[in-house]
């Protein structure tokens, strides 16, 4: 059960930078089908944690569903699954409760564990067009595993999400022009931890570049893209 939560911890966590382009009405995140991309995070130590493969397996005007593969550091999928961005009008949206909440009972049942898994929150929201000074909408997700007599409750929160800069970075993948977005973070499972993230989002492309910080300003790790075809 142990590696069931922590792939849906880690799933969670990848939504903090999620935002998503379709060619037709948005700026972010490519949508044409068989494009590629990879990340990978490390920790404050440089030590390669995990490995964040994307692909868009099918697209519409409106729509793109993306097929994600995790993997840690020894190279164990953690994360097989899929997901759809929508686009609404003058934003694009994400539901990571099906995600989530398929993700979990999937890991869940592999496991062999007799268990039960609720997900609620509010869908992904991101505006077509970021400028600096711009806030952003909240985003929450909830947990509740019930396994036998256990019961475990997993919650994070996105608060306070506002585009602060533009700035060019260079990373494995190239150098690119970004908008700088920071939030800060609450999870919660057992204790509350609270944090900061700062993301570099490149038109056409998207994440490129994330940092996690504890609520003292400590680098706690880093993401970088290293693939993008």
């Amino acid at each position: 059960m142990k590696k069931a939560i922590k792939g849906a911890m880690v799933i969670a966590f990848m939504t903090l930078g999620l935002t998503m382009k379709a060619q037709s009405c948005s700026n972010y995140y490519p949508m044409k089908k068989g494009t590629t991309y990879e990340l990978k995070r490390y920790d404050k130590k440089d030590k390669l944690e995990s490995v964040k493969f994307y692909e868009i397996v099918a697209s519409s005007g409106s729509s793109a569903t993306i097929h994600t593969i995790v993997t840690n550091k020894d190279n164990e999928e953690i994360i097989n699954a899929e997901y759809e961005m929508i686009c609404e009008g003058d934003k694009v949206s994400i539901d990571m409760n099906k995600v989530l909440s398929e993700t979990l009972t999937s890991s869940l049942a592999k496991s062999g564990s007799e268990a039960s898994a609720e997900v609620r929150g509010t869908s992904l929201v991101i505006p077509n067009n970021l400028e600096v000074g711009q806030t952003l909408p909240d985003s929450d997700i909830d947990m509740d595993i019930e396994a036998g007599s256990i019961n475990l409750n997993f919650s994070i929160k996105n608060l306070e999400k506002k585009v602060v800069a533009k700035e060019s970075v260079t990373v494995p993948a190239g150098t690119f022009d970004c908008v700088v977005i920071e939030q800060h973070t609450e999870t919660k499972m057992m204790i509350t931890k609270k944090g900061t993230v700062k993301m570099w989002l490149a038109k056409g492309v998207g994440v490129v570049k994330q940092e996690d910080y504890d609520k003292k300003g400590n680098l706690n790790g880093y993401e970088v893209l290293t693939k993008f075809e």
